[in-house]
């Protein structure tokens, strides 16, 4: 059986060998726990974010940042691939666990949410049991956890403070803009998952999604992170067996509307479907790259150049 938290923390023990190259920091709490931080206090990178996002599938993503042209604008786009992404993309990246950081709300996600089977119900449809003395939880945070916050979190995945890692990254933040970009994988298939298809008959997946501008304000961030998915994201699934309710995946229907619940049912613009049992392909949806740049919040000015304005 998987172990993902295994992978999880063999990603994280790399990511802190390189912290500085990565713009990263790592540090211990009194309680033992470990806090990697990768931008809440300090600048973070792009490829912070990628480590992050393979991270938080346990080990089971391979993440990179390319460019990509929409009109005159060069953007960078997070391509990713997941292996198990039944397991790796709902057991583990999908940030379904709410906690609290620095007293604040925070959305958890990561390995260490299988041990704390948050919730319960999916673990048992995905038949899968994490067993792992260490966790790693990722955060979507301004500040990290407190003592007795990080306490808590360590007890619900039933181990030692000390046994704990917890990965933060701001909304806005460099890298946890990439994060963001990536949970549209997440998404896609528990969107699938809603419609009745069983997950784990997804056997491979590969995603391409612009990646949002960083900003002071993670909730706008946060909201055209999901609407960059949903212009212009691209999926390629590979599933054992087709039925038509994988074109679920980019229906607008269904779609819950802005808030939290929503950046978790928002579609993807454009998927292609390929079926193993008789190599069938199929295509739905479509991108409409023009949007990406209303999202990110670029306009043209009277008078001036271009520019990458406020996200509004």
């Amino acid at each position: 059986m998987i172990s993902l938290n295994a992978g999880a923390l063999q990603t994280t023990a790399g990511m802190v060998a390189r912290a500085d190259p990565l713009g990263i920091r790592a540090g211990t709490m009194d309680c033992g726990a470990r806090i990697v931080d990768c931008g809440a206090d300090v600048p973070g990178s792009y490829e912070a974010g990628c480590r992050l996002v393979e991270a938080c599938c346990g080990g089971c993503a391979a993440a990179r940042i390319e460019i990509g042209e929409f009109g005159p604008y060069a953007i960078p786009v997070l391509h990713m691939t997941v292996s198990n992404p039944a397991i790796a993309c709902l057991g583990a990246q999908l940030p379904l666990w709410r906690v609290t950081a620095a007293g604040e709300g925070a959305d958890a996600g990561g390995p260490g949410r299988a041990l704390a089977r948050k919730p319960a119900a999916l673990y048992q449809r995905l038949n899968h049991e994490e067993s792992a003395e260490e966790a790693l939880i990722t955060l979507t945070a301004d500040w990290p956890p407190d003592e007795s916050e990080a306490g808590i979190i360590a007890e619900a995945c039933r181990i030692d403070p000390a046994n704990l890692t917890l990965m933060v990254a701001p909304a806005g933040s460099i890298a946890g803009t990439v994060h963001l970009a990536g949970l549209a994988a997440a998404t896609a298939l528990a969107r699938i998952m809603n419609t009745g298809f069983e997950p784990l008959r997804i056997v491979h997946l590969a995603l391409r999604v612009p990646v949002a501008p960083p900003g002071p304000d993670g909730e706008s961030v946060r909201a055209a992170a999901s609407l960059a998915g949903s212009a212009c994201g691209t999926l390629h699934l590979i599933a054992d067996g087709f039925e038509e309710a994988l074109s679920g995946v980019v229906d607008e229907r269904g779609t819950a509307g802005a808030g939290r619940e929503g950046r978790f049912t928002a579609p993807i613009a454009e998927a292609t479907i390929s079926d193993l049992r008789d190599g069938s392909v199929r295509r739905f949806g479509s991108r409409d790259p023009t949007k990406i740049l209303e999202h990110f919040g670029i306009r043209k000015r009277r008078g001036r150049t271009d520019r990458i304005t406020d996200i509004r």
